[in-house]
């Protein structure tokens, strides 16, 4: 966290598109180097002690919180990947439905015609009685 450039790219969620913080606080945060909201969460004791009030509550709350954003943040992003995952499988699913009612049509059609090929074929007797 020493000095960098505010062009700088930073793996993480910003500091300001945190809903708990004001654009100002955002602004303080990163005055003192946390850009990011695991910045905040992942500090140490020390680092800590250097966010004092600016987030208007205790600094090691502050830290709680931006773990549970974090949490929060991670649950939503796995149930957003399994909605994506179940949807592919629907998908599959459909297209292999709709490729096994065609296969089954194709048969019966060739069934259907197997069976007519037969009929003329096969003599017809007729039964008499003696």
């Amino acid at each position: 966290m020493n000095k960098v450039g505010e062009h700088q790219d930073f793996i993480g969620t910003p500091i300001e598109q945190w809903p708990l913080v004001t654009r100002s606080q955002a602004d303080e945060l990163k005055g003192i180097k946390f850009r990011t909201v695991e910045d905040v969460a992942n500090c140490s004791d020390q680092q800590l002690q250097r966010i004092g009030m600016i987030a208007g509550m205790s600094p090691h709350s502050f830290r709680e919180k931006a773990k549970a954003f974090l949490n929060l943040a991670s649950d939503s992003a796995d149930v957003a990947q399994r909605e994506a995952e179940l949807q592919a499988l629907r998908e599959e699913n459909d297209k292999i439905k709709a490729e096994t009612e065609a296969k089954l049509a194709a048969m019966q059609e060739q069934m259907t015609a197997i069976l007519a090929a037969v009929a003329e074929k096969k003599p017809k007797t007729r039964k008499t009685r003696s």
